[in-house]
């Protein structure tokens, strides 16, 4: 099996996006990607970006750290989680976008990503995959205080 890593990270935008612009950059990246093998997802809420990028290591590494921090359309880029070793959790996802705004739409974004998960890697356990737990938080963030707050 191939060697497979798993990179997320946060930015912030440097302009307001609109849902064209967001739809335009999740059409580019998903391009882009489809001619490396990587595969993830971007979620864009509350002023944040947080993208899952999934491929072979040095493929992922080259993107983040030589053209991903370097994109004037974002700054403050940090790193969550790098994990190697690991099944994708999107293999057939180019680049999937999920934009929140409301409640109703945080919701729906969770059950879009879970559905995706669940039919591109029903062996994924929720609970325990990181990377899950990571999108899950940037969707939930009261998620992450509550259990910081335990």
């Amino acid at each position: 099996m191939a060697r497979v890593t798993q990179l997320i990270y946060t930015s912030t935008p440097t302009t307001v996006l609109s849902p064209a612009d967001l739809e335009a950059l999740a059409l580019q990246s998903g391009r882009f990607n489809r001619t490396v093998d990587i595969t993830g997802v971007l979620l864009y809420g509350s002023g944040r970006f947080l993208q899952l990028l999934e491929g072979q290591p040095d493929v992922v590494e080259d993107l983040y750290f030589n053209k991903i921090v370097h994109d004037p359309r974002h700054t403050d880029c940090k790193v969550l989680l790098s994990l190697h070793h690991v099944q994708r959790l999107l293999p057939d996802w180019g680049m999937g976008l999920v934009s929140m705004s409301t409640p109703a739409s945080e919701q729906a974004a969770w059950d879009q990503i879970c559905q995706a998960v669940a039919q591109q890697n029903p062996a994924a356990v929720f609970a325990r995959e990181p990377a899950v737990s990571h999108l899950y938080h940037f969707i939930y963030p009261q998620a992450a205080s509550e259990s910081q707050a335990g």
